[in-house]
């Protein structure tokens, strides 16, 4: 006796999602995204305003090692401001279901418009959106 599968091709599941609500959760997304850099941001400038500020009175005769010291941390910041925000903008985007429910990798904004229009996933080049 043959079996037939019927229904679904290869490349779509049967709780894929449409291409409208990804639009929304990407909209959503972006409004989250907005107000975390918005928080983030005047967190971050206001450390550096405080730092320039705070070495407005330090004492110039510090030994040397608290100098070094001061730009390890200093420069630690600056740099590591940067995986601190690459993580927190992918955590927005995965916690509002933008990733890819074939290959389960998170889109980037650019990946996510892709998406919405072709309705296939930029890292595994499969249909994931219905129309």
């Amino acid at each position: 006796m043959c079996q037939v599968s019927v229904g679904l091709n290869d490349n779509e599941s049967e709780d894929a999602m449409t291409r409208q609500e990804f639009a929304a959760r990407s909209k959503t997304a972006e409004r989250r995204e907005k107000r975390f850099n918005a928080i983030w941001g005047t967190v971050f400038f206001g450390i550096l305003i405080g730092n320039w500020l705070y070495l407005q009175f330090v004492d110039p005769e510090w030994p040397d090692s608290y100098w070094i010291a001061y730009m390890i941390i200093f420069f630690g910041f600056l740099v590591g401001n940067i995986p601190f925000t690459v993580r927190a903008v992918s955590k927005i985007r995965r916690e509002s279901g933008l990733e890819c429910s074939l290959c389960q990798e998170v889109l980037d904004k650019d990946a996510t418009a892709l998406a919405i229009t072709t309705g296939n996933c930029v890292h595994c080049a499969q249909a994931f959106l219905s129309d």
